[in-house]
């Protein structure tokens, strides 16, 4: 693995967990609510984004290392 695919991967692995930090904490409070006995309204949409997008760019950062060495 050449050093761009090294860095992409450590640079979309800290990204992740950048964006997923704030959502994970409101999550955390969502629960506490609805173990409570509450029924937040919650939009978790913004959850999905970040596992999708790291995956796919480093399956491509993986093609083009293997395709174009």
């Amino acid at each position: 693995m050449g050093r761009g695919q090294l860095s992409l991967n450590l640079i979309l692995a800290t990204l992740i967990l950048l964006a997923l930090r704030g959502g994970v904490a409101e999550a955390a409070e969502v629960g506490r609510q609805i173990a409570g006995g509450n029924d937040p309204a919650w939009d978790y949409t913004d959850l999905l984004y970040p596992p999708i997008v790291s995956p796919t760019a480093l399956t491509v950062a993986f093609i083009l290392s293997v395709v174009k060495p």
